[in-house]
């Protein structure tokens, strides 16, 4: 069995040390048995840990006295063997405090002791792991459970044992053993058993030579059978992780890489892109502004007339209907003037309800206007976001999915661990769109202290990566588990927001028409009031065709202020409220005609909260 020597390198001993000590197995005896029986045992502490997947983690202090030497040798090899029968495997060796070599090949460990001096005690705390337990042909699952073999020839004066094992480790039924005797109570210590903790403990005091120490029990049938070992789920996880990892990286660098935009000076928007649709492909987000811009841009294209018929109350007249526009231009008119003909008018107030309801079809339609004939995301980069938020649900499903097998180890509890991996999966998935969401209304200043609502969803983020880290990564009995797999899984998490908050990727139509909306964007911010005066010349109604653009991209007072000194004309399609007939449009005129509606439908159809939940994924 297994013995425990020493070896004097200069041969001044010429017998081999006892440590009458076992490390606990499920098994194989693991027994420290005496060859010399002037070494006694004074001590003797074991804690062995039970698990689900037939695995047994094992700790033991043993202290042996030395004082029946008058001459210790300066160096002392310890050896510690396992007897070869043992068909199982030993990983995780530790010896603290000494020198140590372990060859798994014979599964001897030699603990060297460098120098005795005047102390006669030596302890050892020995730890490993056993793996792959072979139980030699037994056709039922039971445990054998050995602490002390019947092969140690000296005397153990005092030993203390405590086995922990899993909360569903059902005992059919369970054997105490010391020497010849099968009971709780014995002439040298007791054994208790604590249910509420599963936990059992042995003391004892004077165990003789010879006399082994032990527990057996039978377990319910299959109980091992289906067990996978703890080798196979590190290494499955580990490679789901780090597969996750890799797709996500390889997802952004092939699909979520833009093509450098080239940005030129432009004068005028590009044709048939409502200012709903130019500010989603600037910011990725249809906000209240763009849709209040879609109201004056379909007066302007002589869809409606818009008249401000007391102060802050709004009227819209009829004119033709929209129908080379896109989806979202079209649904905005239709909620405006349902079952109205050319010629109706229809007060703001009244549509209210109509407009409430077509709100968020309106904001859903102008990212999948750009998705469908307009191409402006091919269907390569809406594949390739697709496939980045299926990698992420993946990993985090597959993960707990994983570990639950490793610890319920029955094919009758896969069902339902595979509904609880679903379901944190669904969990982490809902933590990261929060987070992407909250990215985007920070980036785009939709929210208050965005910089908080930011760091609360990362927060939760975190939280909830940490929370599945230490659930589902081998936690089962308090144990933390593999640190290879955890490292790779804070790893996951932290490289899966950097890849889905930051997923664009644009087609090439994508790219131009967002270099020309860019252009114009900057030529709005910094064009003088020299070349609005000259364009003013060349376009007498310049200003109305890039207001709706200017609302659009928050700069509606500025862009105003450049007109300040050029003669604007009223449009026809809008009436100011106390003006009839021909007017001057001034900058009081502009700004009013702008803050009044967007007052009023910030009032009466958007509420207090910005409705941006839709595809920003994409």
């Amino acid at each position: 069995m297994h013995k425990f020597q020493i070896r004097n390198r200069f041969r001044r001993i010429a017998a081999v040390v006892t440590a009458a000590s076992v490390l606990a197995l499920a098994s194989a005896s693991m027994v420290l048995a005496a060859d010399i029986s002037d070494f006694n045992t004074t001590s003797c502490k074991l804690k062995i840990n039970v698990n689900n997947d037939n695995t047994f983690n094992y700790r033991e202090t043993v202290v042996i006295d030395a004082s029946a030497y008058e001459e210790m040798p300066e160096n002392i090899d310890f050896q510690f063997t396992i007897d070869k029968s043992y068909t199982g495997r030993v990983t995780d060796v530790s010896v603290k405090g000494y020198k140590y070599d372990f060859d798994e090949t014979t599964n001897v460990l030699n603990i060297t002791v460098d120098e005795l001096g005047a102390n006669t005690l030596l302890a050892f705390d020995i730890s490993y792991t056993l793996t792959g337990i072979d139980y030699m042909g037994e056709k039922d699952d039971v445990l054998i459970l050995p602490m002390i073999d019947n092969g140690h020839a000296g005397v153990i004066d005092n030993i203390q044992v405590t086995v922990q094992y899993p909360e569903n480790f059902r005992f059919k039924n369970i054997q105490y053993v010391v020497g010849d005797e099968i009971t709780m109570t014995n002439a040298y210590g007791r054994w208790e058993r604590d249910k509420t903790n599963f936990r059992i403990t042995y003391s004892g005091e004077g165990i003789p030579a010879n006399a082994k120490v032990c527990i057996n029990a039978t377990l319910p049938a299959a109980y091992w059978a289906n067990a996978t070992s703890i080798g196979i789920t590190k290494n499955l996880s580990l490679i789901v992780l780090l597969a996750g990892v890799i797709i996500l990286i390889l997802l952004k660098l092939v699909f979520g890489k833009d093509p450098v935009i080239s940005v030129k000076e432009e004068h005028y928007p590009p044709e048939d892109l409502s200012p709903a649709h130019v500010g989603y492909l600037v910011d990725k987000v249809v906000d209240n502004p763009d849709i209040t811009a879609m109201f004056f841009y379909m007066a302007r294209k002589g869809y409606m007339r818009i008249k401000e018929v007391e102060r802050r109350k709004f009227s819209f007249t009829y004119m033709k209907y929209p129908k080379g526009e896109m989806k979202a231009t079209k649904v905005l008119f239709d909620a405006l003037f349902d079952k109205c003909s050319a010629g109706d008018t229809v007060m703001l107030e009244n549509r209210a309800a109509a407009l409430q309801k077509a709100d968020r079809k309106i904001r859903r339609n102008v990212p999948s206007d750009i998705f469908g004939g307009y191409k402006f995301f091919s269907a390569v980069s809406h594949f390739g976001n697709t496939m980045l938020w299926m990698t992420y649900a993946f990993v985090c499903a597959a993960v707990p999915f994983l570990n639950i097998i490793y610890i319920t180890q029955s094919g009758g509890e896969t069902a339902k661990g595979l509904l609880l991996s679903l379901t944190v999966a669904a969990v982490m998935c809902v933590l990261m769109e929060n987070l992407n969401v909250s990215y985007y209304k920070m980036r785009r200043r939709l929210v208050k202290d965005g910089k908080q609502v930011l760091t609360f969803a990362i927060l939760a983020y975190i939280a909830g990566a940490a929370l599945f880290t230490y659930f589902f990564r081998f936690s089962y009995n308090g144990r933390i588990g593999d640190q290879s797999v955890i490292l790779f899984e804070v790893v996951f998490f932290i490289i899966a927001p950097f890849m889905v908050t930051g997923m664009k990727s644009r087609s090439k139509r994508n790219i131009y028409f967002t270099g020309r909306i860019k252009g114009l964007e900057q030529f709005m911010n910094t064009c003088s009031k020299e070349q609005i005066a000259q364009l003013c010349k060349e376009d007498s109604g310049y200003y109305f065709k890039l207001m709706p653009y200017a609302l659009a991209f928050n700069i509606s007072r500025h862009f105003a202020g450049t007109f300040e000194y050029v003669d604007v004309k009223g449009p026809d399609w809008y009436e100011p409220f106390g003006i009839s007939g021909d007017y001057d449009c001034d900058i009081v005129v502009m700004n009013s005609m702008i803050v009044n509606l967007q007052s009023e439908l910030n009032k009466l159809v958007f509420g207090p909260l910005e409705a941006v939940e839709f595809n920003v994924r994409r």
